[in-house]
């Protein structure tokens, strides 16, 4: 006896976002915003958020086609429907366009150029970088030469607290890390003279004893 489709209760998650989605979305969004920082920025080719339809977007999509298919067949229960398809693209679409061509990669290379390159001959202290918030450009000198210059990494203690909002370094363990006599502490909980070396060394933004 086929049921009447009228009086079948309606599947109410078939229309829903699913937290598996999500969960591929989460999955493949950082593999995604990796291939296009290493075509569009190491290997200057691709461009692939440059045309209206991202192809690493849809070249993702059609390996979770095929992988689809796959549980279609033999796990039909665990098959993603198209809400949940539809859910994936539209993830990987906006975080490939956030970090994609003239979005995140030219607003890093924004937020470091001003400081870098102000001199005295086009006077841009004067003219305009006065008028900017501090937690939209990174001002420290040596940490901007290593980003322009290369053959360093980002993730140093010196250059993430140069690039940290500054709403979040009192957060950040690893702002107020520093090793005195071979042992690793925190200078929160130094002594205030220590803390003044630290400070003067440029080790940490200012001098937390000072500021309780």
């Amino acid at each position: 006896m086929i049921a009447n489709p009228s009086t079948q209760e309606p599947n109410r998650s078939a229309s829903s976002v699913s937290f598996r989605a999500v969960l591929v979305g989460l999955i493949l969004t950082p593999i995604n915003c990796y291939w296009i920082m290493e075509s569009d920025i190491v290997h200057y080719v691709g461009f692939s958020t440059t045309v209206s339809l991202f192809y690493n977007v849809i070249f993702s999509l059609i390996l979770l086609l095929t992988f689809n298919a796959g549980l279609r067949r033999w796990f039909p229960k665990w098959r993603l429907r198209q809400t949940e398809m539809l859910t994936v693209y539209v993830m990987l679409a906006i975080s490939s366009a956030l970090c994609g061509h003239d979005q995140v990669q030219v607003l890093i290379s924004m937020m470091a150029y001003p400081v870098q390159y102000a001199s005295t001959s086009n006077n841009w202290d004067t003219l305009f970088l006065h008028k900017m918030p501090r937690w939209l450009i990174v001002t420290d000198k040596p940490a901007l030469h290593d980003f322009f210059g290369g053959h360093t990494s980002l993730y140093t203690v010196e250059h993430l607290r140069a690039w940290m909002l500054p709403s979040l370094v009192d957060q950040n363990p690893l702002v107020w890390m520093a090793e005195v006599n071979g042992v690793l502490v925190d200078l929160r909980d130094m002594p205030r003279e220590l803390q003044v070396i630290a400070y003067e060394k440029g080790m940490i933004p200012y001098v937390p004893a000072d500021k309780e």
